[in-house]
């Protein structure tokens, strides 16, 4: 009589025993996808960390060589400079201008020109050029890791010689040929290389007391180049024009440097 209850108990207990079995499984088995799926998410923020670190690291590499890059641009460019200054020395009668030469017969008798320069001149007025020495100078400017310099010097051989060099917050650097020569009888030309390619024509069509405007009509940005200096005897320079029919315009401000 008892024999099918007994049967009944030890279903009930292989079914409670299996139960039990499959909670566990199900428990172990939660517990590693847990582990394995942190484990998972740290290896992630690891990868994440170690990329971060070769891009910083490669940012700084690439910063190092644009400022090696610039140093090395702004030293070819003074190089250069000096270069033509001494070939101009070496090739020209001092107070002679290179235009003077063209088409000058070589068996003509040669004709010493008028000095350029005010200490040797005989009472006359002084010349277009003279009247720029004031931006004879080293000029200079510094905002934080930005930078702006520009060096003139003196009216010789009827020409004045320049240079710019801009250094940005990225590190980059850009520099500029200048130029401003006597063309013919109260004719004077600005010349502007930027970044030593070819140059653009301003003729001048305004001068003044420490003042002076050069402009090009038919160039659309810049079209007007200004130069001026204010009562602190800091250089003031100014480019005009349109860019995409919209004008436009940009100004520095230098100190002489010390």
């Amino acid at each position: 009589m008892n024999k099918p209850n007994q049967t009944g108990s030890g279903v009930a207990a292989g079914i409670t025993v299996v139960c039990m079995i499959l909670i566990v499984l199900m428990v172990g088995g939660g517990l590693i996808f847990f582990v394995m799926l942190r484990r998972s998410v740290q290896e992630e923020a690891l990868q994440r960390a170690i990329r971060a670190e070769q891009m910083a690291m490669a940012a700084a590499v690439k910063q190092r060589h644009i400022a090696e890059d610039a140093r090395s641009a702004a030293q070819q460019a003074a190089s250069e400079l000096q270069a033509q200054v001494a070939q101009l020395a070496n090739q020209q009668p001092a107070n002679q201008h290179p235009a003077s030469l063209e088409g000058q017969d070589q068996n003509s008798p040669h004709v010493e020109p008028k000095s350029s320069d005010p200490s040797t001149a005989t009472g006359d007025p002084p010349s277009t050029l003279d009247r720029l020495r004031w931006l004879v100078n080293h000029w200079h400017s510094a905002d934080g890791a930005k930078s702006s310099e520009e060096h003139w010097i003196g009216p010789r051989g009827g020409l004045m010689l320049g240079v710019n060099r801009s250094i940005y917050s990225n590190g980059k650097a850009s520099f500029e040929y200048l130029r401003i020569e006597s063309a013919g009888e109260d004719q004077v030309v600005y010349h502007a290389s930027p970044m030593g390619r070819s140059e653009t024509k301003f003729p001048l069509v305004e001068i003044g007391n420490e003042r002076v405007v050069f402009e090009n009509p038919a160039h659309d940005f810049p079209r007007r180049i200004s130069y001026w200096l204010d009562g602190d005897h800091q250089l003031h320079a100014r480019i005009e024009g349109e860019i995409n029919g919209q004008p436009r315009q940009q100004e520095w401000v230098w100190s002489a440097a010390p």
